[in-house]
């Protein structure tokens, strides 16, 4: 039985290199509410938001600034709790274009160009 927990847990831990995110303001949509958020970090994979966790159907609408615009996502929220940066919850991208993953590629290129800077 713990087994099986610990392979439900390891599921919601992304696959890809995180990228510090703090400042990186997203919005977040359930439903009719829309709030927004900051990112403590970010991956081609997922988002981790800082601050409250909204009610309501864990599956979000995120709307991310990147290079030339907002790009659009649905995310689905994986687990929250707390972090040495506060309180938020973790979102695991859904499926998205291969436009939409060169568009939140070329994001995570200009942050690493940020933090070497």
């Amino acid at each position: 039985m713990a087994g099986l927990l610990l392979c439900a847990k390891d599921m919601e831990r992304r696959m890809a290199g995180r990228r510090n995110a703090l400042g990186l303001g997203i919005m977040e949509r359930r439903g009719d509410l829309l709030s927004s958020a900051r990112a403590r970090d970010i991956s081609v994979t997922g988002v981790f938001l800082l601050g409250r966790v909204m009610g309501g159907p864990r599956r979000a609408r995120l709307e991310i600034p990147v290079p030339g615009g907002l790009l659009m996502v649905e995310a689905l929220q994986v687990r929250d709790g707390g972090t040495a940066d506060g309180f938020g919850a973790a979102y695991r991208f859904l499926p998205m274009s291969l436009a939409s993953r060169g568009r939140l590629s070329a994001l995570l290129r200009e942050l690493d160009e940020y933090a070497a800077s």
